[in-house]
């Protein structure tokens, strides 16, 4: 395809092609970072008031607490892992879509001068 066209063209081609792969890289980077932190901190925590819940065995109401207080927590975590992942899809699609825009205005501007 890069014989048939300018060498701008071709260059188009490959920034677009390189510019996606490295978006999805870094997206699934951060995917897999997001979702390994969650992780290990629910592990953490759930021990931690396992513990917590084992010694403090003598009063029910302080126990009771500290489970509200831990799924109060985990929800907080789900909703900032949610808000994290829509950020970075959102701004995944505006990089595959405002790039390859931004290239294809500065060849026309070069292929007009």
């Amino acid at each position: 395809m890069c014989y048939s066209v300018s060498f701008l063209h071709c260059w188009y081609f490959v920034v677009v092609v390189v510019v996606v792969v490295v978006v999805v890289v870094v997206v699934v980077v951060v995917v897999v970072v997001v979702v390994v932190t969650v992780v290990a901190r629910r592990s953490s925590s759930s021990s931690s008031s396992s513990s917590s819940s084992s010694n403090g065995s003598g009063s029910s109401n302080s126990g009771n607490g500290r489970g509200v207080a831990v799924k109060v927590e985990v929800v907080a975590e789900v909703v900032v892992v949610v808000v994290v992942v829509v950020v970075v899809v959102v701004v995944t699609i505006a990089a595959i879509v405002a790039v390859p825009l931004l290239v294809l205005v500065a060849v026309v501007a070069v292929e007009l001068q």
